[in-house]
Parts: C-alpha cells; sequence; structure tokens
C-alpha cells in the first residue's frame, strides 16, 4: 500500500497546481443552433476528448476528477478498486454509438474506444491498467456520464475496456435519470497549445482552431447539407475532410474508407483505401499493412489493430457470430461519419443498374468512381487481386456469408466469409 499512498499523494500535489483556469462554452448558428457533440483536440498535446452539445470545457493546467460527474444510477464501475479486471455497466435508453475515453490522474488521454451499444444494461470489461486513480467518460449522442476507477495492478499490459454483452432494459437494475446539472469537463492545457474544436449537429459539422488565452464562447457556423458539400469526420483517430457525391438517387461518400483522393483510375492506388473485416470498427486492423493474429475475438470490439485471421467455418473473426454488426447509422462498429452507413444490397444494386457497362470501366465512370482495390485474404491476411477485382461490402448477411458487390471483368452481388477484407463506401441515411 506505500506504493499506492506514494502515488495518491503525488496526484493530488499535482491536481493542486494550477497554471490557468480557461471556460470554453460552445454555441452554433446558421442551419442548426444548437449543438450534439463537440470533438476537441489539443493538436500541441495530441490529446483529445469528446463532450456534449451544452457541455463547458474547463481548460486547467493539471486535471482532477470531477465528482459531480458521478451518477450511480446509470453508470457503474465494479469491482473498484480492483487488481486485474473490473466491469463496467453503462445503461443507454436507446440503441447508440458511444464512445469512451480515460484519462489518468494528470489528465494523459490513455484510452478511447468508440462503440455501437443497444437499448439496456451494456456490460464492458475493464483490463491492462497500471497502478493508479482514472477517470471514464462514456458519452453518447443523447448523454454523457463519467465515473471514475482505482486499480492496484502491480503490472500493466495494454489498456483495454471491451463490450462483453447487453442486458434488457427489462432486467437492468439501473434507473436512468436525466441531468439537470451542466458538466463541466475538464483538459490539461499550456498556454499556447493549438486547440482544434469540431462542431457536430446530424450530419453538418464546423471546425474552429483557436489558442484561448481567457475564457470565451465559441460559435460553431453550420451550412445545410447538399450533396456535393464536404464531410468532416473522425476516422480511425485522425480527422479527415471527404466530399460527396450523387449518384443512383443517393448521396455517397466520394472514396473508399481509408483513401487518400478520389480515384483517377480504376487502378488507382492511392484512391484504393482500406480492407474492412466485415462488421469491425475502424481500430486499426483495415489498413492493408496491419498485423496478424489467430485469436478470436470474443466480443464486438478485438481491442487491438491486428486483422484476424481464420480457417475454420463459419470464417468470421468473432468466436461467435453477430448479426447486429454494421446495420444503419447506429449499428454496431459502423465506421461511417455520423448521418452515415453501410449501404444495403438493394442500393448497390439500383447503383450497379446506373453504369454504362457492367464490368470494372462501368464502375470507374460512375460518379463513385469505384476501383479495383482487391480484397484481403481470411486464412493468411494476405493482399490479392489488387487492380484486378473490385469488391465491396454491402449490410446484409445471409447465414455465416455476407453479400458484397464484386466486379472485373463483369459484375454481380455475390456472398463470402465475414473475416476476409473488403472495400467500405458509405452512403448518407435518408
Amino acid at each position: 500500500m506505500k506504493k499506492i499512498t506514494i502515488v495518491l499523494l503525488g496526484w493530488f500535489a499535482i491536481v493542486s497546481l494550477q497554471a490557468q483556469n480557461y471556460y470554453i462554452d460552445f454555441t452554433a448558428s446558421g442551419a442548426a443552433i444548437t449543438l450534439d457533440s463537440v470533438y476537441v483536440e489539443n493538436l500541441t498535446q495530441n490529446t483529445a476528448l469528446t463532450l456534449q452539445g451544452s457541455d463547458t470545457l474547463h481548460l486547467t493546467g493539471s486535471v482532477g476528477i470531477s465528482s459531480h460527474l458521478k451518477n450511480s444510477e446509470t453508470i457503474k464501475i465494479y469491482p473498484n478498486p480492483f487488481t486485474e479486471t473490473s466491469h463496467l455497466e453503462f445503461y443507454s435508453e436507446t440503441p447508440a454509438v458511444a464512445t469512451v475515453d480515460v484519462y489518468d490522474a494528470v489528465g494523459r488521454h490513455i484510452l478511447q474506444l468508440r462503440q455501437g451499444i443497444q437499448k439496456g444494461v451494456n456490460l464492458f470489461e475493464i483490463s491492462g491498467f497500471s497502478a493508479g486513480h482514472y477517470h471514464l467518460i462514456v458519452k453518447t449522442a443523447k448523454r454523457q456520464e463519467s465515473a471514475s476507477f482505482f486499480t492496484l495492478n502491480p503490472e500493466s499490459s495494454s489498456p483495454k475496456i471491451q463490450l462483453k454483452s447487453t442486458f434488457l432494459s427489462d432486467d437492468i437494475h439501473l434507473k436512468s435519470t436525466k441531468k439537470s446539472a451542466k458538466n463541466i469537463i475538464q483538459m490539461p492545457y499550456t498556454t499556447g497549445d493549438e486547440m482544434q474544436f469540431t462542431g457536430y449537429y446530424g450530419s453538418l459539422s464546423d471546425v474552429v482552431t483557436d489558442v484561448p488565452t481567457s475564457s470565451k464562447t465559441i460559435n460553431f457556423v453550420f451550412t445545410s447539407f447538399t450533396c456535393g458539400d464536404n464531410v468532416t469526420f473522425i476516422y480511425n483517430g485522425d480527422t479527415v475532410t471527404y466530399g460527396t457525391v450523387m449518384s443512383s438517387g443517393n448521396c455517397w461518400l466520394d472514396r473508399n474508407l481509408g483513401a487518400l483522393q478520389v480515384a483517377t483510375s480504376s487502378t488507382d492506388t492511392a484512391a484504393y483505401g482500406d480492407l474492412f473485416q466485415w462488421g469491425r470498427g475502424d481500430d486499426g486492423h483495415q489498413v492493408r499493412t496491419s498485423g496478424t493474429t489467430t485469436t478470436l475475438s470474443n466480443s464486438d470490439t478485438p481491442g487491438h489493430s491486428n486483422f484476424i485471421i481464420v480457417t475454420d467455418n463459419p470464417n468470421d473473426w468473432r468466436s461467435s457470430i453477430n448479426d447486429s454488426l454494421w446495420q444503419g447509422v447506429y449499428g454496431i462498429n459502423n465506421p461511417c461519419p455520423p448521418g452515415w452507413r453501410i449501404p444495403t444490397e438493394d442500393e448497390w444494386i439500383d447503383e450497379r443498374h446506373s453504369w454504362s457497362t457492367d464490368n470494372a470501366a462501368g464502375a470507374f465512370a460512375s460518379p463513385l468512381k469505384l476501383t479495383t482495390a482487391g480484397g484481403r485474404q481470411p486464412d493468411d491476411g494476405s493482399v490479392v487481386a489488387v487492380g484486378v477485382l473490385g469488391h465491396y461490402w454491402s449490410n446484409k448477411f445471409i447465414g455465416i456469408h455476407v453479400n458484397r458487390l464484386m466486379f472485373n471483368g463483369n459484375v454481380g452481388s455475390f456472398s463470402f466469409y465475414r473475416a476476409v477484407g473488403f472495400s467500405v463506401r458509405c452512403i448518407k441515411d435518408n
């Protein structure tokens, strides 16, 4: 306990020293006058967190744990303290996409998880954290909850939070309550740090860059979205901006997820983008050069960036199949921007029928400028058929298989195993 006491004394000493206290509020104008959320990045310190639109950001020289954010009726961590593993229960009134952020006692950002959750009590497992005091924030589009936990683990591995299961609302023992107090969320800041704020309302977004020297209000100016406008969002941990295009009566992103540019040909390598295993989030596994592992995931969130290799039926990266993945805007692990999703099979069929020819040339000639990006083999992780075949995931599953659009010398809708890596092109939800 002597080591833990020293850690706590050091934490309280650091928390008591504050170099500055800047309070940042957020407003919106233009096409929307309210905010769903604000993504805050300290570009100098390479840290980030997500706020509710009504929250106040407290920039301070050190960060403590705000006890007024705790709400034991909607969030619970147990056991606490713990040594190796603990559990987080978070109640959601509806299916949603949740962002979980963890900070240590001095405000360093330790971990972020973006996870689709279901209605009811969502059970997460916490593991791999070294001895110390941590602050955890869970945020959805509708609300934010926070809690703290303490681990006595003398050794650390890889900090990890994984969704394990969901209890239906009829089975829950936590009650949802609505907060009346405005949340004040702290973030480490040193005078002169460059900050970037991204405000969101539905599919609308605006970015403001600033170097705060006093308390202030940041106003986001939203313009009505028209297909053809740019979309700025967080992908694989980075802020990216893609264009949008109309095709077959739908609005699409103008490139594959992970692509550096709009394709200039069907074999434009800079436009190939990433290769997703069906149903996984943008956790890094989709990068063509990511590492591999033969260990199947026992949850929807593997907790690493490796491509999972499988050789046996049902050829899924998950140890048990989950058909709820990638189903709509709020589908679990949806890698698309807010308000966007994986296309249905029917939407791909409508798109294919709009092409001038049923082959790779017709795919590239469409407004989507689809590429022959190839695929990644499920049994060894090798990338194959690059420049020859185009494969694009849909959200339709048939048994253990999932349908995808495929084209080369001809075109069609074919089913394949979930563990294979294929391209993703996002479509706007109407």
